[in-house]
């Protein structure tokens, strides 16, 4: 299970920011805007949490050495 799913379903938000954090610095490291990048997560993180958006498995982006 996902850190991510893991804090969704504990209700814990203080591991919920370790994750976000971690995805927002590796963003900013990638020469993401810092501002516009937290926007956008929290708009996506409201589209699955409240708005009933649903996970779709996207397998043309896999890597060769990745399998099913």
């Amino acid at each position: 299970m996902s850190t991510a799913r893991l804090a969704q379903r504990q209700q814990n938000p203080k591991r919920m920011n370790q994750v976000e954090d971690v995805l927002l610095e590796a963003l900013e490291r990638q020469g993401f805007d810092p501002v516009a990048s937290d926007d956008v997560l929290e708009a996506l993180i409201r589209k699955y949490t409240n708005e009933g958006w649903d996970f779709r498995r996207k397998p043309h982006l896999r890597r060769p050495d990745e399998q099913e």
